[in-house]
């Protein structure tokens, strides 16, 4: 199933400890099903909060990376942001959906940079003694 259960339980599932792309565990032998009709989700109810939770999300994600000792660069992230642009805007046609497509594509890869630059910074943040430092 793409993306893991939709509806359950609360009793029957639990989340799991990933600070991002957390999934759901299900409990015990659960059938389960396909929905019959589109599930319609709207995550955000305007830009500032989708603003806000994709920042949260760019420092968690920054944040595992660094704890396992990855680093990132300037380069890194505008590339990354660049492919998921022409993946969303392009592969997956989003360029059908019009203005709204492009916002979508523009946005996803505003968010993949910031990504990269949170772990850019978080690895080059030098504390204020280091900074005065000759």
């Amino acid at each position: 199933m793409a993306g893991g259960p939709r509806l359950y339980r609360r009793e029957q599932g639990n989340y799991n400890d990933a600070l991002v792309h957390e999934r759901v565990e299900l409990i015990g032998s659960i059938r389960i099903r396909q929905l019959t009709q589109p599930l319609r989700h709207h995550t955000y109810h305007d830009m500032r909060e989708y603003l806000v939770k994709s920042a949260s999300y760019a420092a968690a994600w920054a944040q595992q990376r660094q704890a396992a000792g990855r680093k990132a660069s300037i380069t890194s992230g505008l590339t990354h942001a660049l492919a998921c642009f022409l993946r969303m805007y392009v592969v997956r046609a989003g360029f059908l959906d019009g203005r709204a497509g492009f916002l979508l594509a523009i946005l996803s890869a505003h968010s993949t940079f910031v990504k990269y630059a949170d772990l850019w910074v978080r690895n080059h943040d030098r504390g204020p003694a280091e900074q005065e430092a000759p």
